[in-house]
């Protein structure tokens, strides 16, 4: 898992600079699927179209876990809309984003899926179960 530039320097300037950086107040994320790697300001790779039923499913505090040994989990399932008629082809990231609206906001992380990944074709209701997002700071 790695921070996008974005957050990065807003920590940066946060530690050191006493910037700021004003989480949204309800802990309200989105969680992106991605095809390729996103590198560090999203350039890389390419986000799952914003057609064939995709969006980006919105996350907040209560999805994750308590961090423990620098890992955070996702403590509920997450599942996204079906994906029609031709599927979202072969995800291999997630990333999360400030931003529900595709192809928007700031892309906050990014990390590989759990495993092997995910080839969604047409008809498939992707689900990721207990455990399956992780968030790691090394």
């Amino acid at each position: 898992m790695s921070f996008s530039n974005f957050i990065e320097n807003h920590i940066l300037d946060w530690l050191l600079n006493a910037g700021s950086y004003t989480p949204d107040p309800a802990g309200l994320y989105y969680l992106a699927l991605w095809i390729g790697t996103p590198g560090e300001d999203g350039s890389l790779g390419s986000e799952v179209s914003n057609a064939n039923g995709y969006v980006r499913e919105a996350v907040t505090s209560f999805t994750w876990d308590a961090a423990v040994g620098g890992i955070i989990v996702n403590g509920v399932p997450i599942a996204f809309p079906e994906a029609t008629p031709s599927g979202w082809g072969n995800v291999t990231h997630f990333a999360l984003f400030d931003s529900g609206t595709w192809g928007a906001g700031n892309m906050l992380m990014y990390g590989p899926l759990q495993g092997a990944p995910i080839t969604i074709a047409s008809g498939s209701i992707p689900r990721f179960g207990v455990g399956a997002i992780a968030i790691q700071l090394d």
